[in-house]
């Protein structure tokens, strides 16, 4: 990484793998992800909730750190991050339940015309 890196500029080159997008395969691309939301990129910062709580890519799955992750995203407005850390709230994933608070965020997402969000909320 060089001085000048932006958080747009590190999110797009940690999901460039040669010719193919995606989560990072590797240690330098999850450190691309990492810095860029530590930056402030929210869809970094989602995109790190994700890694963690699945454990599907490099990063290990932790869902304490997902909860986290999520939890900044979702705080930045990123409807799907406030869909996943409202959810991770509501079944006490990474940390105790929080109830009010998940649907709250979950809410939020809604009112952003997320469809996830407003499906969850049809059914409850």
């Amino acid at each position: 990484m060089t001085p000048g890196d932006d958080a747009a500029d590190l999110y797009e080159r940690s999901r460039k793998h040669g010719e193919v997008w995606g989560p990072p395969q590797d240690a330098e691309h999850a450190a691309l992800l990492q810095r860029a939301a530590e930056l402030g990129n929210a869809q970094a910062q989602r995109d790190l909730g994700c890694s963690h709580a699945t454990g599907e890519d490099v990063l290990p799955q932790d869902l304490s750190r997902a909860r986290l992750w999520y939890g900044k995203a979702a705080a930045a407005g990123h409807a799907d991050a406030q869909v996943n850390f409202g959810c991770m709230l509501l079944l006490g994933e990474g940390w105790p339940k929080e109830t009010d608070t998940g649907l709250d965020w979950i809410r939020r997402a809604a009112a952003q015309r997320d469809l996830a969000a407003r499906q969850y909320l049809s059914e409850i």
